[in-house]
């Protein structure tokens, strides 16, 4: 066995030879996740007009940190006024309130999507930000039928004169 070296006499620079350098810490990134697989409504299933909401379902991809997110992001490509929801939740269902529904009696075609999101800070209004943190799902479209009545104005006048 050898004695151990003695680094006394040695210039500085040739001391830090013998100095063992451990690993800087840098921030490890999780791998990426695969897509959610999108389940309900089926590609291309119409919505009853009788329908006030729609339910979205999709498989669990893995557990969720306490970071991350789904995003869910439909949009109804119909409309002459962009309707788009671009939501979160925890869960891996999301229902469409009516106020998505279309009014008139024709189908809407609507396309939904899910990617799981990682929250990288808040924006300054203090809305969670988010980037992804996998795969997007695929893009599946649906129709939904509204009943034919349009919203009207509140009538605030007297009836009777």
């Amino acid at each position: 066995r050898r004695p151990p070296r003695s680094t006394q006499g040695v210039s500085s620079a040739a001391s830090d030879l013998y100095k063992i350098q451990g690993p800087t810490p840098t921030e490890t990134s999780l791998p990426p996740y695969p897509a959610p697989n999108l389940l309900n409504p089926s590609d291309g299933q119409a919505i009853s007009y009788i329908e006030q909401t729609v339910s979205l379902q999709w498989t669990s991809i893995v557990n969720l940190r306490e970071n991350e997110v789904y995003l869910v992001t439909v949009q109804d490509v119909t409309s002459n006024r962009p309707k788009r929801i671009e939501d979160s939740t925890i869960s891996t269902r999301y229902i469409i309130n009516v106020d998505m529904k279309p009014a008139e009696a024709a189908p809407h075609v609507f396309k939904w999507s899910v990617v799981t999101a990682r929250q990288t800070g808040f924006s300054s209004d203090g809305r969670p930000l988010y980037q992804p943190a996998g795969a997007a799902s695929e893009e599946r479209i649906f129709t939904w039928t509204g009943i034919g009545v349009l919203p009207t104005e509140s009538f605030s006048g007297e009836l009777n004169r």
